[in-house]
C-alpha cells in the first residue's frame, strides 16, 4: 500500500471539511 496518495486524500478531505465547517459557522453567525 502506497501511503502518499492516501495522505493526499486525507489532507484533501480535511481541507474540504474545514471549508464546509467555516461556511456553516459563517452562515450560523449571520
Amino acid at each position: 500500500m502506497d501511503l502518499i496518495p492516501f495522505l493526499q486524500n486525507v489532507v484533501n478531505g480535511l481541507l474540504i471539511g474545514g471549508v464546509y465547517a467555516l461556511i456553516g459557522v459563517g452562515l450560523t453567525l449571520i
